[in-house]
């Protein structure tokens, strides 16, 4: 389809009118990513991310399956990461990244590490994938040759879209997809900066149970990282798709307005939390259950950030009690950006 602005990223066979061109889309779910990225200091990135997620509905083929003239298998997520490779060889040829990584002793293994982190949300925007499988294949790669066989006559097929999209960016947001990956490159060296700053707990009397433990938590850092990535994606993508078509759109909240909210949740948590406490008549597992989250609270105070494992009793109450102590976290930490993980 040599009309570009034809090309669609929804359209409801019922209600022709609801139908979104896939520009719109593209730019729309970028600029949502953007706001929600710079709260995480990854604007950039997430901006790009948003930018190309949907590239592969450009295809002939998902056009005539969104209007019902196709009713085959067909997979646009792939074409993104594609696409990704391309900027990220271009960007790394036209910005002399092997002098830029030299000159600030940056390892090449953290310039193609960027790569995939950027690749993953994209290829998994409709549904995860364990990038290694049980064979110990390498997933994204295998995804990437699989659904769009030749990458450099799908480059060059794709070519001019992407120009396109380039040129329409560049007078919305006043940036290239290849300043998106190059700024987005030194939000990620950043971020690993602040990676590394945490490691200083996983150290042990053995240098080689520190290597091991820092190669651990470092891949749960960057799985983090990536599953972030692909969550502000999800919540662009979800928000533009469910309101391309209203007059009145849903409301986006202000950081404010979302702190305010979260403060009458904990409120209202804290008190129904309290209620436990207080209750007369605790049954001896509701002694245990309030004594452990007791102490899980004093804890709280003392350990203002970091990810932590609680191995306990799964049930209605516990899930209440995870939700206070969040909570009580978050505002021990005096912001919402901390994360508190359990495995029950």
């Amino acid at each position: 389809m040599n009309n570009y602005k034809e090309l669609l990223a929804h359209y409801d066979v019922m209600k022709p009118e609801r139908s979104q061109p896939l520009l719109d889309h593209l730019l729309s779910v970028a600029n949502y990513s953007r706001v929600i990225g710079d709260l995480v200091k990854m604007k950039s990135s997430c901006q790009l991310i948003g930018l190309l997620h949907d590239f592969g509905k450009v295809s002939n083929k998902f056009q005539s399956y969104i209007r019902g003239n196709y009713s085959g298998r067909v997979v646009h997520s792939s074409a993104g990461g594609i696409i990704i490779e391309y900027i990220a060889d271009k960007v790394y040829r036209d910005y002399s990244m092997d002098i830029v990584l030299e000159k600030n002793k940056i390892k090449k293994s953290n310039w193609d590490l960027y790569r995939e982190i950027l690749q993953y949300p994209i290829l998994a925007h409709h549904g995860l994938y364990d990038i290694i499988d049980k064979d110990f294949n390498y997933r994204t790669g295998l995804r990437l040759d699989l659904n769009m066989g030749d990458k450099d006559n799908f480059i060059d097929e794709n070519l001019m879209f992407l120009n396109l999209l380039n040129e329409k960016y560049i007078k919305v947001g006043g940036k290239s997809v290849y300043d998106l990956y190059y700024e987005g490159f030194k939000e990620f060296v950043n971020v690993h900066e602040n990676i590394k700053t945490l490691l200083s707990d996983t150290e042990s009397n053995s240098d080689r149970q520190n290597n091991i433990r820092r190669n651990k938590s470092l891949n749960f850092y960057y799985g983090a990282l990536i599953r972030l990535l692909l969550s502000i994606l999800k919540d662009a993508d979800i928000y533009d798709s469910s309101n391309y078509y209203k007059g009145d759109k849903d409301k986006l909240y202000s950081q404010g307005e979302i702190n305010k909210i979260w403060s009458d949740v904990g409120d209202k948590i804290e008190n129904l939390y309290q209620g436990f406490n207080e209750n007369p008549n605790k049954s001896e597992l509701d002694i245990i259950r309030t004594n452990l989250a007791n102490e899980i609270y004093e804890f709280s105070l003392i350990h203002d950030k970091g990810t932590y494992k609680l191995d306990m009793p799964v049930g209605e109450r516990v899930i209440i009690v995870m939700g206070a102590v969040c909570v009580i976290k978050s505002r021990v930490s005096g912001t919402l950006n901390k994360y508190n993980s359990c495995i029950a």
